[in-house]
Protein backbone atom coordinates (compact mmCIF):
# COMPACT_ATOMS: atom_id res chain seq x y z
CA UNK A 1 0.00 0.00 0.00
CA UNK A 2 1.39 3.61 -0.85
CA UNK A 3 0.97 6.68 1.35
CA UNK A 4 2.25 10.10 0.54
CA UNK A 5 5.59 11.12 2.09
CA UNK A 6 7.46 14.47 2.27
CA UNK A 7 11.18 13.69 2.81
CA UNK A 8 13.30 17.00 3.71
CA UNK A 9 17.22 16.77 3.21
CA UNK A 10 19.95 19.48 4.00
CA UNK A 11 20.95 21.58 1.14
CA UNK A 12 20.06 21.93 -2.59
CA UNK A 13 19.50 18.88 -5.20
CA UNK A 14 21.02 18.78 -8.14
CA UNK A 15 19.91 17.96 -11.48
CA UNK A 16 21.51 14.43 -11.41
CA UNK A 17 20.81 13.62 -8.27
CA UNK A 18 17.01 14.83 -8.44
CA UNK A 19 16.35 11.81 -11.24
CA UNK A 20 16.14 8.97 -8.99
CA UNK A 21 13.04 10.65 -7.73
CA UNK A 22 11.13 10.24 -11.02
CA UNK A 23 7.19 11.05 -9.96
CA UNK A 24 8.05 12.72 -7.46
CA UNK A 25 7.66 16.56 -6.32
CA UNK A 26 10.97 18.14 -5.59
CA UNK A 27 11.04 21.67 -4.09
CA UNK A 28 13.87 24.11 -2.49
CA UNK A 29 13.32 25.87 0.38
CA UNK A 30 16.05 27.78 2.47
CA UNK A 31 19.05 25.54 2.85
CA UNK A 32 17.00 22.95 2.50
CA UNK A 33 14.97 20.32 -0.23
CA UNK A 34 11.65 18.69 -0.01
CA UNK A 35 10.79 16.06 -1.66
CA UNK A 36 7.31 14.82 -2.02
CA UNK A 37 4.87 11.40 -3.48
CA UNK A 38 3.26 8.48 -2.90
CA UNK A 39 5.51 5.19 -1.68
CA UNK A 40 5.54 2.01 -0.85
CA UNK A 41 7.14 1.12 2.21
CA UNK A 42 9.93 -1.11 -0.19
CA UNK A 43 10.31 2.28 -2.54
CA UNK A 44 10.69 4.08 0.82
CA UNK A 45 13.41 2.26 2.23
CA UNK A 46 15.01 1.95 -1.31
CA UNK A 47 14.84 5.99 -1.41
CA UNK A 48 16.25 7.01 2.06
CA UNK A 49 19.23 4.15 0.97
CA UNK A 50 19.86 6.00 -2.21
CA UNK A 51 20.41 9.17 -0.06
CA UNK A 52 22.54 7.60 2.13
CA UNK A 53 24.46 6.34 -0.31
CA UNK A 54 24.38 9.77 -1.73
CA UNK A 55 25.99 11.43 0.98
CA UNK A 56 22.46 13.37 1.56
CA UNK A 57 21.18 14.17 4.98
CA UNK A 58 17.87 13.53 6.28
CA UNK A 59 16.76 16.23 8.10
CA UNK A 60 13.01 14.95 8.15
CA UNK A 61 10.46 12.13 7.50
CA UNK A 62 7.02 12.90 7.97
CA UNK A 63 3.72 10.68 6.53
CA UNK A 64 0.93 12.93 5.41
CA UNK A 65 -1.72 12.71 7.49
CA UNK A 66 0.43 11.07 10.31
Amino acid sequence: MSEQYEIRVRGLLGPLLRTIFQGMTCRLVPCQSTIEGELTEADLRRLLGQLDRSGVEVVQLSRAGG
